[in-house]
Order: C-alpha cells, then structure tokens, then sequence
C-alpha cells in the first residue's frame, strides 16, 4: 500500500450502558476554515483500502448487476480481507446432481441473481450524515439516507432464503450437496474446487461474526501498524440481523421489537445501528451473490457429461 493514513478524527458517543465508545474514524482529507471553526473533510479506511487497489476480478453475476461501480468497491474489500478465488473459473462438475439436488443448487442461484440486483446491493447512497451547525451550543442536526421499509424488508426476505437454516435452499445445504459431489469426481479438479468451496465458508463464517469493515479494519491495524484504527464494532452481524429482521423487517419478535423502540429513543443511535445492520447485511449479501457464481458454474456441464 502506497498511500498512508495521516491525521485522523474520531467520533465518539456514549452508549446505553453510558460507556463512550469510538463509532467512527475518518483520515482527513482537508480542512477548510469557516469563521471561528474548521469544517473537516475526511474518508473512511474502506476508501485508504480500496483507492489504490485494482479489482481482483469482475463482479460476480455482473449481468444482473445495476451499479457495478458499488459491486467493485464492494469486492475490492472483499478481496483485501479474504482474497475469495474468482467465481467465474470454477470447474463445472463432471457429473451431474440428483434432481433434487440440481433443484436446490438452482434455487440459490436465482436468488443470489435477485440479490445481485437488489435495490439495496446496488445502492449509492444509503447511510446519514451528522452535521453540528454551532460547535458552542449544538444541537446534532441528523439527515437521513435510507430506502424505504418494503425495500429494506424485501433485501432481508432474499437474504434470509441464502442465510437461514431453516431455508430448504440455504447457503450450508447447497455447499454441501457440492462438496459431496467432490467424492464421485475423477478429473483431477477435486482440490481445486475443494478450494473454493472452503474460502467461501470461511468468509461466510467470519461475517457472521464479525462485520467486513471490522475484518478489514482488523487486518489494516496488523499488517500497517494503524492502531488509530483499532477499535471493536458494538454488535455482531448476527445479532444485528437477528433483532432487525425479526424485530420488525421480517417477522415481530416481542422482545426484539422492544430493543428496536429503545434505539429509537436517539436518533443517531437509530440510525448507526440500521447502518451497522445494512452493511453487514450487505457484506453477507455479496458474498452470497458471488457463492450463487460458484454454484453456476458447478452446473454448468462439461461437454458430453
């Protein structure tokens, strides 16, 4: 990486259980006096990242895809944090599946093209910016980026298809109907597929844990030594997707509506989780789009099979 971080700002807030946390870290890019006070302009690490890097490959499924500029800045990170093999060159299977099974393969292909497509993957501008009009006296003035509720809840239907286990076509099933597929094959590929299909398990573990931008964030502050940038994420992308998919997107939860309605009391607070929560929706919504490449790919018979 050529480019450094320099001087960075740090927001930080103070949390429910009234500990104050750091929420964001900017690298500032300029700094503009305006009267008694400098207004600062500052880019994400995402950006430090992805700025200098070229694509590793293009983004999968990239017919059905509306923003290909977004699915790259995507991917860019991707491939920083997990260095995913390109979809697109996996080997087709020399056999073929059992009706059922090529049923179900194909299943999580059409929803990863539908995901691929989605309004929210290929969103521009999703997200809030906070602006203090008057540092001296305040207050926060809040403006708000987000999609409406039916495309939110639709991206959270398609996901649940590739996510849930209770999905009949979920991710884990149709990565295992291939890795089992691996057993009969005989053309000296099963390595390389085997390849494949553990990166991408890795990565969709991972990201259920723990954010992308935590991950990437994680790896920046080990392999460049930016500690300004350590700092953990306040809650897992499983949770997140948990309290908003069955609090309110998907199905309503008691419980779990109850903590939506106490994040909604602060409007910031409201509108970082909902962020935390559509990027990490988003990071697993990717990585789904490029496994449904993988499995086309796996179905797409060699000649004379």
């Amino acid at each position: 990486m050529t480019t450094r971080p320099g001087r960075v700002v740090k927001v930080r807030r103070r949390g429910e259980n009234g500990v104050e946390r750091i929420v964001y870290v900017g690298i500032i890019t300029e700094e503009v006096p305006e009267g008694d006070h400098v207004r600062v302009g500052a880019r994400t690490v995402e950006w430090l990242v992805t700025n200098e890097r070229e694509p590793a490959f293009p983004p999968p499924l990239q017919e059905f895809v509306r923003e290909p500029k977004g699915f790259i800045f995507w991917w860019k990170q991707l491939d920083y944090v997990f260095g995913l093999p390109d979809p697109t060159l996996f080997p087709p299977l020399p056999q073929r599946l059992t009706a059922d099974d090529n049923a179900l393969v194909e299943r999580f292909v059409h929803v990863a093209t539908q995901l691929a497509g989605s309004a929210l993957l290929n969103a521009v501008n999703e997200g809030f910016n906070v602006s203090v009009p008057n540092p001296a006296t305040g207050p926060e003035k809040i403006e708000g980026h987000f999609s409406g509720t039916d495309i939110h809840a639709g991206f959270a239907g398609l996901l649940r298809q590739c996510d849930s286990p209770k999905e009949p076509a979920h991710f884990h099933r149709v990565h295992r109907i291939l890795a089992q597929a691996l057993e009969g094959a005989d053309d000296g590929l099963s390595q390389e597929r085997l390849r494949y299909l553990t990166a991408w398990k890795g990565a969709v573990g991972k990201l259920h844990g723990k954010s992308l931008n935590q991950l990437l964030r994680e790896k920046f502050v080990r392999e460049e030594g930016a500690t300004a940038f350590a700092y953990e994420e306040e809650y897992s992308p499983e949770k997140l997707l948990s309290v908003y998919n069955y609090g309110d997107l998907l199905h309503y939860d008691k419980k779990k509506s109850a903590v939506l309605e106490e994040w909604r009391r602060d409007e910031i607070v409201e509108s970082d989780r909902r962020v935390a929560y559509l990027m990490a929706a988003a990071g697993l919504g990717h990585v789904y789009v490029g496994f449904g490449e993988v499995a086309r790919r796996a179905l797409a018979q060699v000649e004379g099979s």
